[in-house]
């Protein structure tokens, strides 16, 4: 810092550019890290807001915690109250509309990766849920069609009506 045109000068980063040169770090009163990202070799860029834009950050991410918290434990009731008829398509909408809205939020980085990760715990388990259920749906119309199969041996022609909803993997079976 004493000698900026010395040898050493080129080896260390001795400025912060942060749009305007500060005097004190205080001027920026609050900070918040929106985003980091290399944008090329050894050079990293960071976009951040000070100030009462950092404020807004921070209400609408405390906001928005309050969304994924909610979400949460909508989801969890559902999911405990009716394994079967958990309306897991609506659910993942709403995760990812709440996703959608998360990305395209200005709040700081880490919260961002935070509610990312809660979400991602979320859909895994409505993700585990429909496979289970699948799975069980599967073994009871397997066992449907054994039933079927020792009453009717010697029909000629079968109709069988199987309600497996949408899933062609249990009609394959």
């Amino acid at each position: 810092i004493a000698d900026p045109n010395g040898p050493c000068a080129f080896d260390y980063s001795v400025e912060f550019c942060g749009g305007t040169h500060l005097r004190n770090s205080a001027h920026m009163d609050k900070y918040v890290i929106l985003s980091e990202e290399a944008i090329a070799k050894g050079i990293r860029r960071i976009i951040a807001v000070t100030g009462s834009e950092a404020l807004k950050a921070h209400k609408k991410a405390d906001q928005l915690q309050k969304e994924v918290a909610q979400l949460c434990e909508k989801v969890r009731g559902e999911i405990e109250k009716s394994k079967e008829n958990a309306n897991l398509v609506a659910l993942n909408k709403e995760i990812y509309s709440l996703n959608e809205s998360i990305n395209q939020c200005q709040v700081s980085y880490w919260r961002k990766d935070s509610f990312r990760a809660d979400l991602e715990k979320l859909r895994k388990s409505i993700l585990d849920l429909d496979k289970a259920n699948k799975t069980k749906l599967l073994a009871s119309s397997l066992e449907e069609v054994k039933e079927f199969v020792k009453e009717n041996v010697d029909a000629n022609i079968v109709v069988r009506e199987f309600k497996v909803g949408g899933e062609s993997k249990s009609l394959n079976e």
